[in-house]
């Protein structure tokens, strides 16, 4: 039984550093991607979506545009790296669709080696939520460890 213990540890550790490792990776890549050209694009898509899930309202902006490198057209709905972002708080969802109004022309950056690949926003891709949760997980994981280390010196009993 205090085996399960131990294994519940080391999960909850490896899957922080799962999501540490994660959030490093595109972190990485936003700031590769502040080198990336910079070309006009169309808001062709602004609005708030509402879903629902787990008894709660989420709310996502549904933001689309068009931009065109070297004759190409291209179109994309990534706001940001780290993917796409729900909330509870429809506010901040509308504030983001009126940073980006329908029919209104932005700058978008895209990859020059991939033009799909493409973001509206680079300021916003530092993901601490995934670096929060891992570094929950890992204490939590800690802290799990070490009531398995506790129970093996049998400092402390499991109640069965």
């Amino acid at each position: 039984m205090e085996y399960v213990i131990a294994i519940f540890g080391v999960l909850f550790i490896l899957g922080g550093l799962y999501h540490i490792s994660n959030a490093r990776q595109t972190i990485k890549e936003a700031a590769m991607a502040k080198s990336w050209p910079r070309v006009p694009c169309e808001i062709i898509k602004s609005e708030v979506v509402e879903t629902y899930g787990e008894g709660t309202t989420f709310y996502h902006a549904e933001i689309e545009y068009e931009y065109h490198v070297k004759g190409a057209s291209y179109s994309n709905d990534a706001i940001s790296m780290g993917g796409d972002e729900r909330t509870s708080n429809r506010e901040y969802m509308a504030a983001l669709c009126k940073k980006y109004p329908l029919n209104s022309m932005k700058k978008v950056v895209y990859n020059p080696n991939d033009p799909e690949e493409s973001y509206l926003d680079l300021s916003t891709s530092t993901p601490k939520g995934s670096i929060v949760g891992g570094i929950i997980f890992i204490i939590a994981g800690m802290f799990i460890l070490g009531i398995f280390y506790l129970v093996r010196l049998g400092v402390i009993t499991p109640v069965v």
